[in-house]
């Protein structure tokens, strides 16, 4: 497998927009927006964890792909903007702050789990042994995937809230035509 990691993420990056744009589609269209955003982040989990058995029957190799954590980023942040919207045009004020806070602080939180983890490594692996501080650093990795670290990058988490705005399909398709 690590022979072809270059020519599947290859791959993975022609296909990462035609995967985004039926995320988006299906993020537009699902009955609860909660439970569609939990069944991702299970994934998201699901497949991390996958990954991480397998790169230890593979003896130490790391799959670090895991595009669903930015999916999960990416359907977050769509739900987040509309729910801002339409409270802005209801005048709820306090509750787009506290949501907005809310987002804020899952981002900060991530983001400080990553860096102290990382932090850490070394103080773990000198106490426990050689390598249960990366096992935890990667089982956090599955759980609490930083918006920083992200499969992609930010852009990609803009284009997909872009799109999941954009009602016009002759718009979508000229969006999708600009990043393929």
């Amino acid at each position: 497998i690590a022979r072809y990691a270059t020519l599947l993420r290859y791959i993975g990056r022609a296909a990462a927009p035609l995967f985004l744009f039926c995320l988006i589609e299906s993020a537009k269209h699902t009955r609860n927006r909660r439970r569609f955003l939990l069944r991702l982040y299970i994934a998201a989990v699901g497949l991390g964890i996958s990954n991480i058995i397998v790169g230890h029957l593979l003896q130490g190799y790391t799959f670090d792909f895991n595009i669903l954590h930015t999916f999960v980023w990416v359907t977050g942040t769509a739900y987040l903007v509309d729910f801002v919207i339409e409270k802005w045009r209801s005048k709820q004020y306090t509750k787009i702050f506290a949501v907005f806070l809310g987002y804020l602080a899952a981002v900060v939180c991530t983001d400080f789990i990553r860096r102290a983890l990382l932090q850490s490594l070394n103080e773990v692996d000198s106490a426990i042994g050689a390598g249960a501080g990366q096992l935890l650093y990667d089982v956090s990795q599955a759980v609490f995937r930083s918006i920083a670290d992200t499969d992609y990058s930010l852009f990609f988490i803009l284009l997909g809230v872009i799109w999941y705005f954009l009602k016009n399909k002759y718009q979508q398709c000229a969006v999708f035509l600009l990043v393929c």
